[in-house]
């Protein structure tokens, strides 16, 4: 048992790309389970109507993002803005509801990836940094917690910015990585991606 487990762990560490589709499956059907089920069918008085927690931002932020989508399908793309009163993230919800269907759980895929793509680059990060790729995955235990079900279950604007800030942080470390090797081809072409994370 603890050899299957380890070569599932070697597994995924193997390959940052793997652990970020694997994080994004696990944090997609979490999501769906959260909206849909738990608080849908089972609990469903702890929920707003669509799988939202009560109380939070994230309602206003929804049905904000509804009321613009429902506009954009009434008088067109013109009435879209990205930021309705102030809130970024219901200006991106909006347009995602006009283009697919307008509930958190059409969402869903989009923070998925958004969570997967920040958790694969944070184990990138640290497994460059101690150069232990099985350990390195301990960094990614406090993404799976029940409490951070809060950021990648609901549609919130905190996703934006963790997935920005991680973004922005392994930017800049492959930035400092060029930095370090001598000039040519491979620096400018490194230095150039390295901004673009940014």
């Amino acid at each position: 048992m603890q050899q299957r487990m380890l070569s599932v762990v070697d597994w995924l560490a193997a390959r940052p790309l793997r652990l970020g589709f694997v994080l994004t499956m696990v944090v997609l059907l979490a999501t769906w389970f959260i909206q849909l089920v738990l608080l849908g069918l089972v609990v469903p008085q702890w929920s707003d109507g669509y799988g939202l927690v009560p109380g939070q931002d994230v309602g206003g932020f929804n049905r904000l993002a509804m009321e613009r989508a429902a506009l954009i399908e009434a008088h067109g793309w013109s009435a879209w803005e990205l930021r309705p009163e102030g809130w970024g993230v219901s200006g991106v919800l909006s347009a995602w509801y006009a283009l697919t269907h307008p509930a958190p759980w059409a969402f869903a895929p989009v923070q998925a990836l958004m969570y997967g793509t920040s958790g694969a680059l944070v184990f990138c990060l640290i497994r460059r940094l101690t150069g232990k790729p099985r350990w390195s995955l301990l960094a990614i235990l406090p993404m799976l917690l029940p409490t951070a079900a809060l950021l990648y279950a609901q549609p919130h604007r905190d996703m934006f910015i963790f997935f920005g800030l991680t973004l922005a942080i392994f930017g800049w470390w492959l930035m400092a990585q060029r930095i370090r090797m001598p000039m040519g081809k491979s620096w400018i072409l490194g230095l150039s991606s390295g901004m673009s994370w940014c």
